[in-house]
């Protein structure tokens, strides 16, 4: 993933012995442009780790194994996972969104926001689930539309962001297998000779008979190879 450093002064060393557990998902209420230059300004006291524009260019700000300035300010939270006594900012990653409360948005940042939520949670093992990927409206009331008015981007985003899940299929053991397939075989050969003798060719239908014996004895001792204990 192609991410442009655009590194600020804005952030604390370390994690005061934290470490990421969540991540937080805002929205920048402006552009990329004007974000990289609020967190360049040290009064703005203000970063976050990553921001993202429409067009899907990433930007980071803060490295992840510092704490960014982005969730600390804590309001009646609704995150089950929060540490009291302890700033959220030391525990989260904070990834900033392009646009507004009310912005769509484009399929592109989507996809890039999803890949790096992926990469994140490698990293630092975080699970992708509602309790670990969060809106910033669930540590603080002061931002209700953050990271937009329709909450449900940010279970978009995890639903985009799970690795695929497959069913296993239900396989038949080995014996159950070959049973089927000769009992298949067998009726279709008897089938063929018997349309075979009817045209008067009792040779070609013969070796087909014998053909099909051949068949039956190799699967019967397969099936009792199958059945004896493992010694390998």
């Amino acid at each position: 993933m192609n991410i442009i450093q655009k590194l600020t002064q804005n952030f604390w060393k370390g994690r005061n012995g934290q470490k990421p557990e969540a991540i937080v998902v805002h929205v920048m209420d402006g552009n990329l442009v004007g974000t990289d230059s609020w967190f360049a300004n040290p009064a703005s006291e203000a970063s976050s780790h990553y921001g993202l524009n429409q067009f899907g260019e990433v930007h980071q700000y803060v490295q992840e194994e510092d704490t960014a300035w982005h969730a600390g300010v804590v309001l009646n939270p609704q995150w089950s996972l929060l540490k009291m006594g302890i700033n959220p900012n030391y525990y989260t990653i904070g990834i900033e969104h392009e646009g507004n409360a009310t912005s769509v948005w484009s399929a592109v940042m989507k996809s890039a926001s999803v890949e790096l939520i992926r990469e994140i949670s490698r990293r630092w093992n975080i699970p992708i689930d509602r309790e670990h990927i969060i809106g910033h409206y669930q540590i603080s009331s002061k931002k209700p539309n953050c990271p937009a008015a329709n909450r449900a981007i940010v279970d978009e985003l995890i639903a985009l962001a799970k690795p695929p899940t497959s069913t296993p299929l239900r396989l038949k053991s080995r014996s159950q297998l070959f049973s089927t397939m000769l009992t298949t075989a067998t009726v279709t050969l008897q089938a063929i000779a018997t349309g075979l003798i009817a045209l008067g060719a009792t040779t070609i239908a013969s070796d087909l008979v014998a053909g099909a014996i051949e068949i039956v004895l190799g699967v019967i001792v397969y099936i009792l190879y199958e059945k004896l204990p493992a010694s390998r």
